[in-house]
């Protein structure tokens, strides 16, 4: 039996990109959409007395007259593109004729000024920003609050001082700031002193085969934690694991990515609260470890499309990811101290005659099995 649809809802704009970061909810319970031009944030009215007139919503066709659940409404706000861009790449490298919406990912809650979440988005022509509600999350209107970007080119100008790289210290800092792919973290538990603060990190891989790591600085911006280079080649793809405590005071996470070349790894981070010994306040330290490329025997060497962390229930954690024509299972045992990978191959499916098992994956999605 199908589950009950309770709304229908439409945009109005065309499609993104294939991507399975095209909906997202927030831990405050919004729901975004990915567009080319806007990113809207639906947020579902349960129940709240506040300016029911503004809300949007139907029952789908066909559902009419059949159903008696009620229709659920939806409070909408958008983040519209940018006409103009902020960063002129073609003296230096190569720049996006026609701008629009690419990646988008919410932070934890308690970033905002209202206690919520934050919004950081990425456009065609490799630029980040970061946004939040100016007054009325539900239906007001978004305002963007830093150019992540500009924040970038700064921490570059340090990373890459001239005489590191030559003659291609420049060109080295241009693809150091243009963003490929971004995900933030959730926060650690770490105990009451971490509540009060923010121990997430924003992680941006850029095309110079890096991962920059942002936190929030307390005032609504970011600040630049550590840069750790992992490839020769960009980086296209992010995906977070849980934070683990490891009994100690610790918390470890694990950040996975993939290059260019097909191939991936993964990046782990440890994080401890230290009191400052002059002014009591306790903040976030962060450690850094990567130990190279895993799987680059793809002869292939075709692309990861996307990949995301499963959590089964025996409190193991999988990573899944997609090649053209195959689903991927990584993971770690308890009793092997080598991880284990296991691929699927895709069959195209009975659509169309155009329909093909090699077209990027949109979206992985775990379901229980009954």
């Amino acid at each position: 039996m199908a589950p009950p649809t309770y709304a229908a809802l439409s945009v109005g704009h065309l499609a993104p990109f294939p991507s399975p970061h095209a909906l997202q909810w927030s831990t405050e319970g919004q729901l975004l959409v990915l567009t080319r031009s806007a990113i809207y944030i639906l947020t579902p009215n349960l129940g709240l007395p506040f300016d029911e007139e503004a809300t949007m919503g139907s029952r789908p066709p066909g559902s009419v007259g059949k159903s008696t659940e009620p229709v659920v409404k939806w409070f909408k706000t958008a983040v519209e593109l940018e006409n103009s861009m902020g960063h002129y790449w073609w003296d230096e490298s190569s720049r996006s004729l026609s701008l629009c919406w690419q990646e988008v990912a919410w932070s934890p809650s308690n970033l905002s000024g209202n206690g919520g979440c934050l919004l950081v988005a990425m456009n065609s022509n490799h630029e980040v920003s970061l946004w939040a509600p100016d007054k009325n999350h539900l239906k007001g209107e978004w305002v963007k609050t830093q150019d992540v970007t500009s924040l970038i080119r700064e921490v570059a100008l340090v990373e890459i001082p001239d005489g590191n790289k030559g003659s291609s210290a420049g060109v080295h800092r241009v693809l150091y700031s243009q963003a490929n792919c971004i995900a933030w973290s959730r926060q650690m538990d770490v105990g009451p002193p971490g509540r009060m603060m923010d121990t997430s990190l924003l992680a941006i891989g850029n095309r110079a085969g890096s991962v920059i790591f942002l936190r929030s600085n307390g005032t609504g911006d970011l600040e630049h934690v550590k840069t750790v280079g992992v490839s020769d080649h960009w980086v296209t793809q992010l995906a977070w694991s849980e934070w683990i405590e490891d009994g100690n005071g610790r918390c470890i996470g694990t950040l996975a990515f993939a290059s260019a070349d097909g191939g991936f790894s993964v990046i782990s981070i440890s994080s401890a609260l230290e009191q400052d010994s002059d002014t009591g306040d306790f903040s976030p330290t962060f450690d850094f470890e990567h130990n190279g490329l895993l799987d680059v025997k793809d002869l292939g060497r075709r692309g990861i499309t996307s990949m995301q962390w499963i959590f089964p229930s025996d409190g193991s954690q999988v990573l899944v990811y997609n090649k053209p024509g195959t689903v991927h299972l990584w993971w770690y045992t308890d009793s092997e101290n080598e991880p284990r990978n296991t691929a699927l191959r895709l069959k195209s499916p009975p659509l169309s005659s155009s329909a093909s098992s090699l077209a990027p994956a949109c979206a992985i999605i775990r379901t229980k099995m009954s």
